[in-house]
This record gives structure tokens, sequence and C-alpha cells, in this order.
């Protein structure tokens, strides 16, 4: 027993010893960071005519909205496509359907609400510049005579955002 207790003691004694000594410490220091990759999202709403009649004589509209979202800071340019039968004689797309029936119709983005110009139609507005909040954009069509026999006829024009 008396051995068991002056071990004890000693043990005390020892840590004492080691708790009263200066503490060394060693230090270092790592980066943290992160690449923020540009990136955008575009979506659109599909562009369509009302019923139409070979009856009208004056152009014809209707409207769509894009939206494109992309990081703060990102700047992009919107293309539209030329359609799946592009017109060869000029600058407007067509509309197709059966038997070789086709429309050709013209398109024009603006930014928000804004109506079409008429000298501005086939274009897109200038480069956008992301501020990180999704961006409206308005797509009209215009149909610049009336059908001459009834059918459906439909085009699909891709959006391309490059950014």
């Amino acid at each position: 027993m008396r051995y068991v207790a002056s071990t004890v003691i000693g043990l005390l004694a020892g840590f004492s010893s080691i708790v009263g000594q200066a503490e060394t410490t060693a230090t270092t220091s790592f980066q943290v960071g992160a690449h923020i990759q540009s990136s955008c999202r575009v979506q659109s709403e599909d562009l369509r005519f009302l019923s139409l009649s070979s009856a009208e004589s004056q152009a014809l509209n209707a409207s769509a909205t894009l939206s494109v979202h992309c990081t703060r800071g990102t700047y992009g340019d919107i293309r539209l496509g030329p359609g799946m039968q592009p017109a060869a004689e000029s600058e407007h797309r067509r509309l197709s359907g059966e038997g070789g029936r086709s429309l050709g119709y013209r398109l024009q983005l603006v930014r928000g609400e804004a109506s079409p110009g008429e000298e501005a139609w086939d274009t897109v507005p200038a480069p956008l510049v992301s501020d990180d909040t999704a961006r409206r954009l308005t797509l009209h069509g215009r149909l610049d005579q009336a059908p001459d026999s009834p059918g459906l006829l439909t085009d699909t024009v891709t959006v391309t955002l490059v950014y």
C-alpha cells in the first residue's frame, strides 16, 4: 500500500512539473477559394399566331417571352437560328405544312415589353450583361401575308446564348 501511495505521489509531482512548463506550438495556414464559372440558362415560350383566315389582308402579329439568367458579370449574345425551312430568297423564315405549303414570317427580339419597331425585324438586341437576375426579352413574330389555304403550318427556331 505504501508503495502505491508513493507511486501516486510521484506521478502527481511529475504531472505538475509538466503542467508548469510553457507550451510549444506549431502553426500552419491554408487558403480557401472558389472558382465561380460563368453559366447561363435560357428558356422560351412557343410563339403562336392565332387561328388565321385567308381573308386576312394585313400583317398578323404574335409574341412570346424569352428568359435569360446568367451568373453576375457574364456577357452574352442571343442568336436566333434560321428555322427548319429558311427562305433562300430573303431573310424571312418559313412556316411549312403538308403538300409543300409555306408562309413567310419574321422575328424581332426586344428587351422587356417593348413593341416591335418597323425597321428592326430579324435582329436581336445588343449583348446582355448579367446582374444575376433573369432578363425578360420579348420575341415578336409577324406574318406579312395571309395564308392561302387551311392547315397547320409550323417551324422550329433555335435560340442560342453565346457567353
